[in-house]
């Protein structure tokens, strides 16, 4: 996909199959869940795809933050940014994976509504 022919601002659809062999897992085994909030981020050149050569901080961020099978979707995530990053002629990227649990805390009335940033799905309203 050609970036100069895409908008300023628009989130890209992201193939949601995963890679192959997570197929077959049970459900139970793909499911992931939270240990803490926290956030993990890698700044610079496109980093390895292959299993167990990321950097050692997202192994031991991995480790204490989720339970269940993040590395092989973020595998397959990388694999497609890798491929839009380079077809644009691109080599570095800016990376942070956040993991929280969603929260009805803030959903209060507001004084004002935030602009529209980008242009809604096709086939939304």
């Amino acid at each position: 996909m050609d970036a100069s022919s895409l908008p300023d601002f628009k989130v890209l659809s992201y193939p949601t199959q995963f890679l192959e062999h997570n197929h077959e897992r049970s459900p139970l085994e793909n499911t992931i869940t939270l240990n803490t909030s926290s956030s993990w981020t890698n700044c610079g050149p496109l980093l390895t795809l292959d299993e167990g050569r990321l950097p050692c901080s997202f192994y031991r961020w991995a480790q204490a933050t989720v339970k269940g099978p993040l590395l092989t979707r973020l595998l397959s995530f990388l694999a497609f940014v890798h491929e839009f990053l380079r077809a644009n002629n691109l080599s570095n990227y800016w990376l942070t994976i956040r993991a929280s649990t969603g929260s009805d805390e803030f959903n209060i009335p507001r004084w004002h509504t935030d602009d529209l940033f980008f242009a809604p799905a096709s086939g939304a309203t």
